[in-house]
């Protein structure tokens, strides 16, 4: 056979191969501009009901955000700690520090909002996107009630979550960065990390700790884990021991607390889950319920579920589209309170 016959023959053989790749690409790339094209669409969205949401949720808590926001207007950088602590009661750092510079570029507070609230939809996307989901299971969150609330009421809970997306969003650096200052806007999520550290640790076997590649990063997790803790409590320890005192002399313990929890544990056993891991991952919030409420903690539980049922291809499991479309459906009321009455949580 001829030079030329065997370059032509190779060529041949080859070409299905290469032909498979390709289409494969091609899918890769439509895919990826579906999902691009669905988290812009969807993120104007959010912006413009935002600017309409916020325009009418004047009571509740927003009545000292609103207060903190415009008291930050020609105050000195030194003095947003002190105004934050008297306008909200809270102490995280980030929040006010961001609010202060948004205001002085001369940004409305419904406008600051608004854009980050654009910046969680797109965080929380390419998070999603980035797990495999299916992009129906994207609509399903951004309706969800506890995404809503995140939009309209909770402004600090929305920063944690903001960055906590971002983990998710850009692994690497960025993840690293974003993991570091997530517990700064909202102590809260200390909770989430908790739930997460326990609930992986839960997940490893005495194997994984014999391979540097599974130690090392774990053993630095865990010493970062523990400095962030301590600076914390070190700057923020009075604050947090106020706030924690306050929940649980205002939420008197009650075992219908753990109704909402027990269901979303019960979903995860359903979802394939090790109940020892199930109880890893669970025991922080449980804990947190019964000091803060199930109000406050809830939010908490369904992040913690919708996490693993990412990590275990569930998300497309009919229970837990059906818990989705409960919490989209709850989200209804949620608004017609606040156009009816300034505040989406009136009983």
């Amino acid at each position: 056979m001829q030079r030329r016959d065997v370059t032509v023959y190779q060529t041949n053989r080859q070409s299905p191969a290469l032909g498979i790749k390709m289409r494969r690409l091609l899918v890769v790339r439509k895919s990826n501009f579906l999902w691009y094209a669905l988290i812009l669409s969807v993120s104007i969205l959010v912006y413009i009901s935002s600017q309409s949401l916020l325009a009418h949720y004047i009571n509740g808590d927003q009545i000292f955000y609103i207060n903190f926001y415009h008291s930050l207007k020609q105050a000195p950088f030194s003095a947003v700690t002190e105004l934050q602590l008297i306008n909200t009661g809270s102490a995280e750092p980030l929040y006010g520090y961001i609010s202060w510079i948004f205001v002085n570029l001369g940004f409305e507070k419904n406008t600051y909002i608004a854009l980050s609230n654009v910046l969680l939809t797109m965080a929380v996307g390419l998070a999603m996107k980035n797990s495999g989901a299916n992009p129906i299971i994207f609509l399903f969150v951004v309706t969800n009630f506890y995404f809503v609330v995140l939009l309209t009421s909770a402004e600090r809970l929305k920063f944690g979550y903001l960055f906590f997306a971002l983990l998710f969003a850009f692994p690497g650096k960025i993840s690293i960065v974003s993991g570091l200052l997530t517990p700064l806007f909202h102590f809260q999520m200390f909770i989430n990390y908790a739930s997460l550290f326990l609930g992986r640790f839960a997940e490893m076997r005495v194997k994984d700790f014999k391979k540097l590649s599974t130690l090392v990063p774990f053993v630095a997790l865990t010493i970062v884990a523990a400095f962030g803790v301590y600076y914390i409590m070190e700057h923020y320890g009075a604050s947090i021991t106020f706030k924690v005192e306050h929940y649980s002399a205002v939420n008197t313990f009650k075992i219908s607390d753990f109704v909402r929890l027990l269901g979303l544990i019960a979903l995860a056993l359903v979802l394939s889950i090790r109940f020892g891991t199930l109880l890893a991952y669970m025991a922080p919030i449980a804990i947190s319920v019964a000091l803060l409420g199930p109000e406050r903690v809830n939010m908490i539980g369904f992040v913690t579920l919708l996490f693993i049922a990412a990590k275990n291809k569930q998300l497309m499991n009919p229970f837990f589209i059906l818990l989705l479309s409960y919490f989209s459906f709850k989200t209804i009321d949620y608004i017609k309170n606040i156009y009816a009455y300034g505040n989406g949580f009136v009983i």
